[in-house]
């Protein structure tokens, strides 16, 4: 827990927040105060809460550190307008090939379910919400293009959408549910609702899983087949005899590091990890005498032992 705070408070994390806390607090007194919503306080709070932690995260949590430095005696180095020119040259691809593999897609899209969801929750409506959230991702990487807090990237902008819209679907359920459950006719249909509730939320989370694991997979092998178009078992025994193995195909060679390894006289073969959460995929990438294939795999081939 000590290694937690005070890694939240060396990325300037906590001093943003604190502020956020308190203007937060005030921004839902004004609102309510003004009749401005009729949700419960303790919600518009979370949802304001919700956008507070976007900024924080993106762009306020540098703020500290940036004061720190100018105190210290550094100078500011903004990049301006043509800032707007420096986007990463690799986004796209994060955010298409293999988004669940990046960890920074992955915390973008969960940065902005929790405001999706809350604020469609309070508003009762979802496309303007949808809309404004997406309005602030772009807002928020034109103004870390502008100002260098932060790093401006496509795969964000993919992302903040991506979990915009997770959050706002989450919102649309459970506002119908809610509203069958407090109905008038909702005594006689109450125990179809919450089955068909948790059938869905079953279903979604398989869904989410399948579809997250074949991504993956589909990934891996164009890596795959690309990485090593071309190869065949002399090239392997060649790497092998120069301690290239490694770096040319258990290490570093793709995204995903080998999690089996056998040699064979006239067959290696190496398997890649494409699993995720509970569905087992994996990609065998198998050298023979004159080519190399690479196969899309799946069950007990992808957690069975392999001998290195």
């Amino acid at each position: 827990m000590r290694g937690v705070v005070e890694f939240f408070v060396a990325t300037g994390v906590v001093v943003p927040m604190v502020v956020g806390v308190v203007a937060s607090a005030g921004i839902t007194r004004a609102v309510r105060g003004r009749g401005l919503t009729r949700a419960p306080g303790w919600l518009v709070l979370a949802a304001v809460l919700s956008v507070v932690g976007v900024l924080v995260m993106t762009l306020f949590r540098e703020v500290v550190p940036l004061v720190q430095h100018l105190l210290g005696g550094g100078g500011a180095e903004w990049p301006g307008l043509g800032g707007l020119l420096g986007w990463s040259d690799d986004g796209w691809w994060r955010a298409t090939h293999d988004p669940l593999g990046s960890t920074q897609v992955v915390l973008n899209v969960g940065l902005f379910v929790p405001a999706g969801f809350l604020w469609t929750l309070v508003t009762r409506r979802p496309t303007a919400t949808m809309l404004g959230l997406c309005a602030t991702s772009v807002v928020i990487e034109l103004v870390q293009a502008v100002t260098g807090l932060g790093a401006n990237d496509a795969a964000d902008l993919v992302a903040n959408a991506a979990g915009a819209a997770v959050g706002v679907l989450a919102g649309v359920f459970t506002s119908w549910v809610r509203d069958e459950f407090i109905g008038d006719h909702a005594g006689s249909r109450r125990w179809l609702l919450r089955a068909a509730s948790a059938a869905g939320v079953i279903a979604l989370g398989s869904a989410v899983m399948i579809g997250g694991a074949a991504q993956r997979q589909h990934a891996l092998t164009a890596e795959a087949s690309t990485a090593f178009a071309g190869t065949d078992l002399g090239d392997v025994r060649r790497w092998q005899r120069s301690e290239e193995l490694p770096d040319r195909v258990w290490f570093g060679a793709l995204t995903r590091d080998v999690d089996g390894f056998v040699w064979a006289p006239d067959t290696v073969t190496a398997r890649y990890p494409a699993s995720f959460v509970a569905v087992r995929r994996c990609v065998l990438v198998a050298w023979v005498e004159d080519t190399v294939t690479v196969e899309r795999r799946a069950g007990s081939v992808c957690r069975a032992p392999m001998l290195q």
